[in-house]
């Protein structure tokens, strides 16, 4: 219904239009002309969509308490009519990763979860969520290795509820650098789909670090980088 009403107002479609739309549309179990109707009503009182010269428009997205709530847990459908709305996707940029500290640390519960589930119990008191109390560690979780549980491994874990055939994250100078010297470090890719995190592999630094710009001056440095790989690029594992 939303996403009907959003297209007439993509096609700058007359109020008239709209009547005329709406009567002729078929109506299904629920859904008849003052469902739509009053729908468009409430779309129109939160800007969703606009109304000027009697033609309709697309609004704004970013005060909407339930778009902004379907777009924060992954909601395909929401981020369908979001991009409908404001297809520049400026919008979109925190939503690419953890800039949201509860969807970053939804994406690290689900690795702890994994985790817990994949090894013994015996090593359980060396998985530690190192994020929680200290964000400086440049990786998110310090575990036993999933594939032997005598070796360590160091996760810097990446979150994304935007859907999309590829990858995008940032990753800061001193996650770079620890990376960098620390054995078996890796980031983890979650994607949340419908609320749901869903844990996609790992990247090793040496598979990206050709995307990294050389730095030929110690007067200029870089200190975050956005990154976007395709989702082929991900290891469907854990080290």
């Amino acid at each position: 219904m939303v996403q009907y009403l959003v297209l007439l107002a993509i096609s700058n479609t007359s109020t008239n239009g709209v009547n005329r739309a709406l009567l002729n549309k078929q109506s299904t179990i629920g859904r008849n002309y003052q469902d739509y109707k009053r729908t468009l009503e409430v779309l129109v009182d939160e800007g969703v969509i606009l109304i000027d010269d009697s033609k309709l428009f697309p609004g704004l997205i970013s005060d909407v308490s339930w778009i902004k709530d379907g777009l924060e847990t992954g909601a395909e459908a929401i981020w369908e009519l979001a991009e409908k709305i404001e297809p520049n996707l400026k919008w979109a940029k925190k939503y690419d990763n953890t800039e949201l500290i509860k969807i970053g640390l939804k994406g690290e519960e689900a690795v702890m979860d994994l985790l817990n589930n994949q090894i013994d119990e015996r090593y359980h008191h060396r998985i530690r969520h190192v994020s929680l109390f200290d964000d400086t560690a440049g990786f998110d979780i310090a575990s036993p290795s999933v594939k032997n549980h005598e070796e360590s491994m160091f996760l810097e874990v990446k979150t994304t509820v935007r859907p999309a055939e590829d990858f995008t994250f940032y990753i800061s100078r001193n996650e770079f650098n620890v990376g960098n010297k620390t054995r078996n470090w890796s980031i983890v890719c979650v994607k949340i789909v419908n609320d749901t995190p869903l844990i996609l592999g790992h990247l090793n630094l040496d598979q990206i670090r050709d995307l990294f710009p050389m730095e030929i001056s110690e007067q200029v440095k870089w200190q975050s980088l956005k990154v976007t790989v395709p989702l082929t690029m991900i290891n469907e594992d854990l080290c």
